[in-house]
C-alpha cells in the first residue's frame, strides 16, 4: 500500500469506480461550487374527495447563485396511526426567491 496525495478529479475518479455512478455533476456542485442550498418547505393540506387530506410540499431553494439537484427524502406521518408514507424527489426547477 502507497500513500500519497490525489487531486480532486482523482479522489472523483475512484469515487465513480466504486460506485459505478456518473459523479460529475454531485462534484460540480458540492465542490466546485460557492455556498450551499438554503432551503425553505411548505406544505399546504386539502380535504381529499375521499376523505382524509390531500398534502402539497414545497421545497424552494433560496440561495441565488445556482440552483442544487438533490434527492430529498420525504415522510408524511399522521395523527390518525398507520404506516409512514416516504417518497423520494429529485426534480430541479429554478425559482426566484420572494424577499
Amino acid at each position: 500500500m502507497s500513500y500519497g496525495t490525489a487531486t480532486t478529479e482523482q479522489f472523483r475518479d475512484i469515487c465513480e469506480q466504486v460506485s459505478g455512478k456518473d459523479l460529475d455533476e454531485s462534484f460540480h456542485q458540492w465542490i466546485y461550487e460557492e455556498y450551499y442550498p438554503t432551503l425553505r418547505f411548505r406544505t399546504e393540506r386539502h380535504p381529499a374527495r375521499r376523505g382524509g387530506y390531500d398534502i402539497a410540499l414545497t421545497i424552494d431553494q433560496l440561495q441565488t447563485n445556482y440552483i442544487f439537484t438533490m434527492p430529498v427524502d420525504v415522510t408524511v406521518t399522521t395523527a390518525a396511526g398507520g404506516p409512514p408514507w416516504s417518497r423520494r424527489t429529485h426534480r430541479r426547477t429554478r425559482s426566484t426567491p420572494s424577499r
